[in-house]
């Protein structure tokens, strides 16, 4: 499956276009499984995902691959945002950039409340994860 910037060079080709107000709309993929397939070798930033089967995002003893190579894939899914929202901010008519994610993972080790950064719960031997870059 493509990855989602393949989407982008027909976005730029249809921000140039010039005529009268429009609608576009995108349908990514996201942060689906197979989380290794969704993002390029480049943004491998937390642990590689090679070599996870189906069985693996589905064993109670959660293999640390699944939730490094769904990291990987938020760290792309955010550059991917960040590359619609900079095209926007050069356009000059008013632009609105909405995203809706329909899935996410549940990290059943990962505690937060709303507003807050992701935490490990005590139980486990995990780091907090942050994006830099």
């Amino acid at each position: 499956m493509p990855l989602d910037e393949t989407l982008l060079p027909h976005l730029w080709a249809e921000i140039s276009r010039r005529g009268g107000a429009r609608f576009i709309g995108l349908h990514t993929i996201g942060s689906h499984w197979e989380y290794d397939t969704r993002y390029p070798p480049s943004f491998e930033r937390f642990g590689s995902g090679k070599g996870l089967s189906y069985l693996s995002a589905l064993n109670e003893k959660s293999d640390p691959r699944v939730l490094d190579s769904y990291d990987n894939s938020v760290a792309y899914t955010d550059w991917f945002l960040g590359q619609l929202i900079e095209q926007a901010r050069q356009l000059n008519v008013p632009t609105t950039v909405t995203y809706i994610a329909i899935t996410a993972r549940t990290c059943t080790h990962w505690t937060a409340t709303p507003g807050t950064v992701l935490r490990p719960t005590p139980s486990t031997n995990s780091t907090s994860r942050r994006l830099s870059g």
